[in-house]
């Protein structure tokens, strides 16, 4: 969980605002294993400028592999092409990519419950003037896990191609079928 408390402190660090200026507007904690997360009615939230979301997460995946993704879909649009934009490091190599994916696009990085029932990834992720229907919707984040076979950080950028305001969220495990207990999913706003 140490990620999620860099992702706070990062936040609040010059130019990103005050401690005042973020406040809780919503939190999902999982009380079982669900397919995906859903943060709707965010046209209600009209009196910030942007929104955070912080998540803790971990997946039922028990396939082979060390880690999970985390697809975001913007407003109900499963249509669009969306752009991402990744810079990944692991303590020893940098790598960067790029893509689009149809209807969702990457937000993050998780863990699977196969490298241990509390080992979490953690995201910490902005969407930036949300409420403006003049623009395309962007978003950038900071993501991060570590486990038995390695540790990794990722920063994210994406868009989808639509110019409208934000009205949800939709988070989705990309390679297993569940967030598992004990996920928690935080929506802040941004004055």
């Amino acid at each position: 969980m140490s990620f999620v408390l860099l992702g706070i402190l990062n936040s609040q660090a010059a130019g990103g605002g005050a401690a005042g200026d973020f406040e809780l507007l919503e939190t999902t904690t999982l009380a079982s294993d669900t397919a995906s997360v859903t943060f709707s009615g965010l046209g209600s939230y009209t009196d910030y400028k942007h929104l955070q979301m912080r998540i803790v997460s971990q997946t039922d995946r028990s396939s082979p592999g060390t880690l999970d993704i985390i697809s975001v879909e913007l407003s109900g649009d499963t249509t669009s092409s969306y752009r991402r934009h990744v810079l990944n490091g692991n303590g020893s190599s940098v790598s960067s990519s790029s893509g689009t994916l149809g209807g969702r696009n990457y937000i993050g990085y998780t863990n699977a419950v196969n490298q241990g029932a509390d080992n979490y990834g953690t995201t910490v992720a902005d969407f930036l003037d949300f409420s403006n229907v003049n623009k395309n919707t962007v978003y950038r984040s900071f993501s991060g896990f570590t486990n038995s076979n390695a540790s990794e950080i990722m920063l994210f950028s994406g868009s989808n191609f639509v110019a409208e305001a934000l009205t949800s969220l939709k988070f989705t495990p990309e390679l297993s079928s569940n967030f598992t207990a004990g996920s928690r999913f935080s929506l802040y706003g941004i004055k």
